[in-house]
């Protein structure tokens, strides 16, 4: 009896130390961490301008999981030596091999692309349309001069299209993508982004005659089809065309994105309202100056008397008046009773059209 028991507990005993052992295991294989290989980047330290040159102040290196690392990033300060960005970048951003300028470029030259060049025209309020052209926006320019007719020798205005979608670089010292927006009316230049033949053609209209711009669409790059016009050109031609057009046309797009412009119907109706208000009482009195009634009174001397009738011009039926007898035998008038009886004494309303005149008649009845 007691060798089995003996046995049992050798048994249990090893069973107990396999069990250990096979838990340590177990927790030893969680616990343990896979090695995951990973990499140094730079990144931005703060915000970076195009044209900013690069180095420890405004950039600095992160471990990241080399899984997840892009191909062509900077993994060294060697890489951005001399160089600069040719977009900006923001804080944590990835700095990219393909992003750095050339090695010594910096400063708004390392934005200008390979191939274009940038030059720059005087502007004032009209030509830079009030302070609204920003940097980015696309223009076309146009060349007016006057030219001279090879047959008659006579000179005449003439506009041509010089140069169409151009970008605008920058507005005074306001750079695309490097400023940021704010006030410009009273800019005095703006730079353009042109190719070397355009540079070359636009240096030549500077001296050849004025140089004005239009402000265009970004999306819309369709060419000018009108090669010239001259100021025949205004006389009748094309004077009619009716240009259907309108900012409202983008009022569906403008509603889709949450924006909602004004209704042409609720900004005429509110100056409606705000015109009959205004006018109203000068209807009134002008509508009851058509109703009132105008009279023509007249004064008729029958046998020594005075009879006055009014009639009424908007109706031909004589108004009644009593009439009205100097005395109950009539005593014949002469030159020297005359001066005696006024215009008070006949009763007449010289208010009325054509009182004077009805006055005048009347007199030359009784000197008569």
């Amino acid at each position: 009896m007691k060798n089995q028991t003996l046995i049992l507990l050798m048994v249990a005993g090893v069973c107990g130390v396999l069990a250990m052992l096979g838990v340590r295991q177990y927790l030893s294989k969680q616990n343990q961490k896979e090695e995951v290989p990973t990499v140094q980047v730079l990144v931005a330290a703060s915000p970076i301008k195009q044209g900013d040159p690069l180095n420890e102040l405004n950039t600095q290196f992160v471990t990241v999981d080399e899984k997840t690392c892009p191909k062509g990033v900077v993994t060294s300060l060697e890489q951005i030596e001399e160089r600069a960005l040719k977009v900006p970048r923001g804080p944590g951003d990835w700095i990219m091999i393909d992003q750095l300028t050339e090695k010594g470029a910096t400063g708004i030259s390392a934005v200008i692309p390979n191939g274009m060049r940038v030059t720059t025209i005087p502007v004032d309020a009209t030509t830079h349309h009030s302070g609204m052209l920003r940097p980015g926006n696309r223009i076309d320019l146009l060349l007016t001069y006057r030219d001279r007719d090879p047959i008659t020798g006579q000179q005449s205005q003439k506009i041509v299209p010089l140069l169409q979608y151009i970008e605008v670089f920058a507005v005074d010292d306001k750079v695309y993508g490097i400023t940021s927006g704010g006030e410009n009316s009273q800019a005095r230049n703006i730079s353009l982004l042109v190719t070397p033949e355009q540079m070359m053609r636009l240096t030549l209209a500077k001296k050849k005659g004025d140089i004005s711009t239009v402000l265009r669409s970004s999306e819309d790059m369709d060419e000018i089809n009108i090669a010239e016009m001259t100021e025949e050109s205004l006389e009748g031609r094309d004077s009619g065309a009716i240009n259907t057009s309108s900012t409202l046309d983008i009022e569906e797009g403008l509603a889709m994105g949450g924006f909602a412009l004004p209704g042409p119907e609720s900004i005429m109706g509110q100056l409606q309202s705000e015109f009959t208000m205004s006018s109203q009482p000068a209807d009134t009195a002008s509508a009851k100056e058509e109703e009132a009634d105008h009279f023509w009174t007249m004064a008729i001397y029958e046998g020594g008397g005075v009879r006055v009738e009014k009639v009424n011009l908007k109706d031909d039926t004589p108004i009644d008046t009593a009439s009205r007898q100097s005395s109950a035998k009539a005593e014949k008038l002469s030159p020297a009773t005359v001066p005696e009886m006024g215009l008070d004494d006949l009763d007449l309303d010289l208010g009325g059209s054509g009182g004077i005149e009805e006055a005048a008649s009347g007199l030359l009845d009784l000197l008569n």
